[in-house]
């Protein structure tokens, strides 16, 4: 196969980053690299759906893998996955006994070792520099999600459905495919119902995840639909707002570094961010001193600070993330793209996050279920598709209502020129609604 017919095939896919980011491949993809690295560490507590396809699709994985080395021109790629998924290791390690360009990397069960960065750096020793992504250092990463699109991509199948976790205070916690555009009252249906008499419902994991509503839908980015008592500790925390998050930081900061200490990204040597001295200087925030607030640009919003380092309970993450908000609303540009890091942290070894620590850190440990894959595909009758799926440009409506659509037929199209990704339909049925964000259809 052709280069520009293996990244046209992804392109008319719709495919993005199915790890949570939404990056469009077909632009991920169409470059050269000297490592590839297929990400399955699926470090957030309570997900199952990665470890779950790794081990039931391992040779359309590797096979798909294989391909993907080859395209990008990799002298070398690497499979990164905890030992403990030991279903799935197995079934890799005995497809990959005759391609020794291939290998196994097996990484710490701590937290986020699923970061791409941190991946990149365990995988290859190369460090990401500040502002950079992992190409700076001739690395790809992509999550095992996106590679298992990208092997139906090259059947012809555009992304209509995708493997996510139902789980926390469900009945019966699973890993179900579902169509792209699933209403979420009708996911958590099929894991039996919520046994929470009141409840909030976070999309994606615990620490990244965000709060949302049973009449928001499956995206191509949803990996988990967990279910948490309304008087859980980590929703009351995330329910807080971001004004109530400075007053707190105000009052309560104590500069004990902590949050700075165990920074996943201050450990991979990125000097520049310090999160207790941007919790001090918060305060003193306005419009007109945000360029002394840019290393907000360098957080990855893993959440190490909020719900592991801080003894006080306040939130860095969710005030890089209010600052990152205001700099690109005053078009305040990232100042530390590709500075050079030339060594990682001297604790970095050490100050890493345990999961079974963050497990019980976090108040999660009496929902950890197994969460089994199910075969079964349910019958979806409606399906509340959003228009911007991806990061860049939302893509154009090539439908209108009443309109009548088969499963896979495009409805959305990358606006030509932009970054963006194709959508389809996930079922069969006729449009009954288009609004400003999302499309309604219905069989």
């Amino acid at each position: 196969m052709e280069k520009s017919d293996f990244i046209a095939k992804i392109k008319s896919a719709g495919i993005v980053g199915a790890g949570g980011a939404g990056f469009p491949t077909h632009i991920k993809l169409n470059a050269q690299a000297e490592y590839f690295i297929l990400n399955i560490a699926e470090c957030e507590p309570l997900l199952r759906v990665d470890q779950q396809i790794a081990a039931k699709y391992s040779y359309k994985i590797v096979s798909t893998l294989e391909i993907i080395h080859n395209m990008v021109n990799a002298k070398k790629s690497f499979i990164a996955i905890k030992k403990k998924y030991t279903e799935a290791v197995k079934s890799l390690q005995k497809l990959i006994k005759e391609k020794p360009f291939i290998e196994i990397k097996f990484l710490e069960n701590v937290y986020p070792a699923g970061d791409e960065q941190d991946i990149v750096y365990n995988c290859t020793g190369r460090i990401v520099p500040e502002g950079g992504i992992p190409l700076d250092v001739g690395v790809i990463v992509d999550n095992v999600g996106t590679v298992l699109h990208i092997s139906e991509a090259l059947e012809g199948k555009p992304v209509t459905e995708r493997w996510v976790t139902i789980g926390g205070a469900v009945k019966y916690p699973q890993t179900i495919k579902l169509p792209i555009g699933t209403i979420i009252s009708d996911a958590i249906k099929f894991a039996g119902g919520t046994n929470a008499k009141d409840y909030i419902i976070i999309d994606g994991g615990p620490m990244m995840g965000k709060l949302t509503t049973e009449n928001d839908s499956i995206k191509k980015t949803t990996n988990g639909i967990l279910i948490f008592p309304q008087e859980h500790t980590l929703i009351k925390r995330k329910q807080e707002s971001i004004y109530v998050s400075i007053a707190h930081s105000r009052s309560a900061c104590e500069q004990c570094s902590l949050c700075t200490e165990y920074c996943s990204r201050y450990l991979l040597g990125h000097s520049d961010l310090k999160p207790h001295l941007m919790m001090r200087k918060i305060s003193y925030m306005n419009e007109t001193n945000l360029n002394s607030y840019t290393e907000a640009y360098l957080c990855s919003e893993c959440g190490v600070c909020s719900y592991y380092a801080c003894p006080m309970l306040l939130s860095p993450k969710d005030i890089f993330h209010f600052l990152k908000e205001q700099l690109v609303k005053h078009k305040i540009k990232n100042p530390y793209a590709k500075k050079e890091v030339k060594n990682v942290h001297e604790m970095y070894k050490y100050r890493r996050a345990p999961i079974d620590k963050l497990v019980r850190r976090i108040d999660v440990k009496k929902f950890e279920h197994p969460a089994p894959l199910t075969e079964t595909e349910p019958s979806i009758k409606k399906v509340k598709i959003s228009i911007k799926q991806n990061i860049g440009a939302a893509p154009e409506l090539r439908v209108k209502k009443s309109d009548k659509v088969s499963k896979g037929d495009i409805i959305a199209e990358i606006p030509q020129g932009k970054m963006s990704a194709n959508l389809h339909s996930s079922i069969t049925g006729t449009i009954t609604e288009i609004a400003d964000d999302y499309i309604l259809i219905e069989s």
